[in-house]
């Protein structure tokens, strides 16, 4: 991976670059000298997370009075024969032993281009970085007019494995950092035009017919909708309950049919006599009922049980003893038995 933020660490003053397309853009400095440098180095982290809602991570730009810079004739060789070549370099250039360094090379004809740092000096940029939140993953430097060829490039930083997603490693540009500029923050987009119904309507021809009155008024709503207000309002006059008029009587029936009714019984009346009623089917006289005429009820006895002393007397049975030729067992019956 390679970091999306640069941190530049000098005396003269700590820069937070951002990565963009065709070098680095400078988004703000902290003065190392002021009084308020914890307060500073967190605004400048705000600003980058401002920029970015990813993970902040930085590579450290060290500054170049903390790199030893020497090239040396190295002629045609392998690999190893110039890698022994730096390392005897290495030996007078610096006050650090060899081991105590970390350096960077890169050929060019038939020299030998190195760039030297010592391990406290990564391990000090490192802790001040982590300190103020800029998730330190490398180191670099910016040789500028110094003899390197590219970005000298430190290794990874021990913080780095608590960043890099497992399996992932820390990537060199290859190019040295270039400030092209301050970041400036990407305009927003402007705002989608819409149009409403009133730039939807024709436009009307001079001396034309209104196109307003053309369209027809929309009808009246029969149901218009149910509103509420707050405010009240003056009761209103419901006129009097008027209550229903009375059902009128049913017509009585008319003398006519009265008359005729009674008629029709007493002429069936009058068809008897005093003696009787002749039935008009079989022209048989039968005699009337007597109004005043009860039928007796039957004549049957009641169901009543007799007497005790009325029942017959039933002769007292006696039985015999068994006689002695009957309880005496049978000959054969016995032979056949024990057989």
């Amino acid at each position: 991976m390679k970091p999306a933020f640069a941190l530049t660490l000098s005396f003269d003053g700590i820069v937070l670059l951002h990565r963009s397309g065709g070098g680095w853009r400078s988004v703000g400095t902290v003065d190392p000298h002021a009084g308020n440098l914890a307060a500073d180095m967190a605004e400048l982290l705000a600003q980058a997370r401002a920029i970015s809602e990813d993970i902040i991570s930085t590579k450290l730009i060290l500054p170049n009075d903390q790199i030893r810079y020497l090239s040396i004739p190295t002629g045609n060789v392998d690999d190893t024969a110039r890698f022994n070549l730096v390392l005897a370099a290495l030996e007078d250039a610096t006050p650090y032993p060899v081991d105590d360094l970390v350096f960077d090379l890169c050929p060019d004809g038939v020299d030998t281009h190195i760039a030297a740092v010592a391990r406290e000096t990564l391990a000090e940029a490192e802790a001040f970085a982590v300190e103020h939140g800029f998730n330190p993953v490398s180191f670099v430097s910016i040789p500028g007019d110094k003899p390197f060829l590219g970005e000298p490039f430190f290794g990874a930083t021990g913080h780095a494995e608590h960043i890099l997603v497992p399996g992932d490693d820390v990537e060199a540009d290859g190019i040295a950092v270039v400030v092209t500029g301050a970041w400036i923050a990407p305009e927003a987009p402007p705002p989608i035009a819409i149009e409403t119904s009133s730039d939807l309507e024709p436009e009307q021809e001079p001396g034309g017919p209104d196109l307003a009155e053309l369209v027809p008024e929309p009808a009246p709503d029969p149901d218009p909708p149910v509103s509420f207000s707050s405010r009240r309002r003056p009761p209103q006059a419901y006129p009097e309950p008027v209550e229903p008029p009375e059902p009128e009587p049913a017509p009585a029936p008319d003398d006519e049919l009265d008359d005729l009714a009674d008629d029709g019984v007493d002429d069936q009346w009058d068809a008897a006599d005093d003696d009787g009623f002749t039935d008009p089917s079989t022209g048989e006289d039968l005699p009337l009922a007597d109004p005043d005429w009860v039928p007796e009820p039957p004549a049957v006895a009641p169901d009543v049980a007799p007497p005790i002393d009325e029942l017959p007397s039933v002769a007292p049975v006696t039985i015999a003893p068994p006689s002695e030729a009957a309880s005496r067992p049978d000959p054969a019956l016995a032979a056949t038995l024990r057989a």
